[in-house]
């Protein structure tokens, strides 16, 4: 065995093994800077930071369109139509009563549900609270305003007051007997009856005095 020989076995092998040759490594900065950002970019790196945020937004923003798909939006927007109101604009009147930064679609849309939940029965008292029933909180500043200009302006609740709760616990200070059954009667009896008494009518139509 030559001399050359000895010395290309001892450059191939170690041990018994052959040793790995070692390809030079060329580095491209174009390459290096487009994978540093498209790590610095990873959406699950931006959520880890703010994660909070978009995620709550989201949740409220689903809700909302859950809710508004399952209200008959065309019978709201008619019945507003019917009561005189551009169903997708606002009023003069009502032009002030929102902030700049507020949305109109959000506000038209409580005050026409607003007037739709009032005309299912017009003989009741339609309250604040009734009005906002299963409203998303995010919508519920809107319904406020809106349930508010309505009852003060009188389109709603016109002709019908909330019922009082009566003493009932506590007992009759004793019985009256009104004579007249007139306006002035029928006030005097109800107030009477407020106070705690119990009040019967007498009409006076046949009576004569002399």
């Amino acid at each position: 065995m030559s001399e050359s020989d000895i010395s290309g076995s001892h450059g191939d092998t170690e041990g018994g093994r052959s040793l790995r040759v070692r390809q030079p490594v060329n580095y491209k900065e174009d390459i290096v800077k487009t994978k540093t950002i498209g790590l610095d970019d990873r959406p699950a790196k931006r959520q880890r930071v703010h994660a909070s945020e978009p995620l709550a937004a989201t949740r409220e923003q689903l809700r909302e369109a859950a809710y508004l798909e399952d209200r008959d939006l065309q019978l709201e927007a008619e019945t507003a139509w019917a009561l005189g109101f551009n169903a997708l604009a606002l009023t003069e009147e009502e032009e002030n009563l929102l902030p700049s930064t507020a949305d109109e679609s959000c506000y038209t849309q409580m005050r026409n549900l607003v007037l739709a939940r009032w005309r299912r029965d017009v003989t009741r008292h339609l309250s604040e609270q009734d009005a906002g029933s299963g409203i998303p909180p995010s919508l519920l500043p809107y319904l406020s305003v809106a349930w508010r200009f309505l009852n003060a302006s009188g389109y709603i609740n016109f002709g019908i007051t909330p019922e009082l709760a009566r003493p009932h616990s506590r007992k009759s200070k004793g019985r009256i007997i009104v004579v007249g059954a007139g306006l002035a009667g029928l006030a005097a009896a109800r107030r009477l009856q407020m106070d705690g008494f119990q009040c019967a009518m007498e009409p006076c139509s046949n009576w004569v005095w002399v």
